[in-house]
């Protein structure tokens, strides 16, 4: 069964992994035997990259892939991506 957004966000950042946007392609840094995830990740890279855009140095770490759970699950998506922008201006 296909994972949701937040779910795959909040494995990401379990797994101490990142999302980065280099040009218009997002990677995903993961630890080796991840390939489950991967997979999972790929289901929703457009929405990955998207919000790498808004991040700080186009990232996202794990701390702020968990804020976008956390966002997503409590339907305030909006609230998410204003913590990402107050953070690049820090």
């Amino acid at each position: 069964m296909p994972k949701t957004l937040a779910q795959v966000l909040e494995a990401i950042a379990e797994a101490d992994g990142e999302v980065v946007l280099e040009g218009t392609k997002a990677f995903l840094l993961l630890p080796p035997g991840m390939e489950g995830l991967v997979e999972e990740a790929r289901e929703h890279g457009r929405a990955l990259a998207l919000l790498a855009l808004e991040a700080p140095h186009r990232r996202l770490t794990p701390l702020a892939l968990m804020a976008l759970a956390q966002a997503l699950e409590e339907g305030d998506l909006e609230g998410g991506l204003h913590a990402l922008r107050r953070a690049a201006q820090a």
